[in-house]
């Protein structure tokens, strides 16, 4: 095992061993140094966001010129969002959908983004509808 491998596994080890220890220990550092704190954090949720973005090749122009055609809904389900919507994307080339809901993105996405999978999710549920109203 590589020296950094287990240098790794030891902080993870040493961690877990000392979680409220190293968490107090934190707590103290962001009391005695917000400014710092705060700037970390914007800037970490800055470089995150932008890597998304390059990530799955959007621009902001895009994200505005697409909430306005869907008109702020849902691409899938239609319900107006309430936070701010996913953005669907296909996973191998990287090239943008929609916006989505979060329940519907994920329904997607734990299907695979497979459209005969999600006909045949749909069929299913359909199947008990009738069954009910029968």
């Amino acid at each position: 095992m590589k020296t950094e491998e287990k240098r790794a596994r030891w902080r993870k080890w040493y961690y877990r061993q000392s979680k409220e220890k190293h968490r107090e220990k934190m707590r103290k550092w962001r009391e005695l140094n917000p400014e710092r704190w705060h700037a970390q954090s914007r800037e970490s949720s800055r470089k995150s966001g932008r890597k998304r973005r390059l990530e799955i090749r959007f621009s902001d122009e895009w994200y505005q010129e697409r909430l306005k055609a869907q008109n702020g809904c849902c691409a899938i389900c239609g319900e107006l969002f309430t936070e701010t919507p996913r953005i669907d994307h296909d996973h191998i080339s990287g090239e943008t959908r929609g916006l989505l809901c979060n329940p519907c993105n994920l329904g997607i996405g734990i299907l695979n983004d497979d459209p005969e999978l999600l006909r045949k999710a749909a069929l299913y549920l359909e199947s008990f509808l009738s069954a009910k109203a029968a």
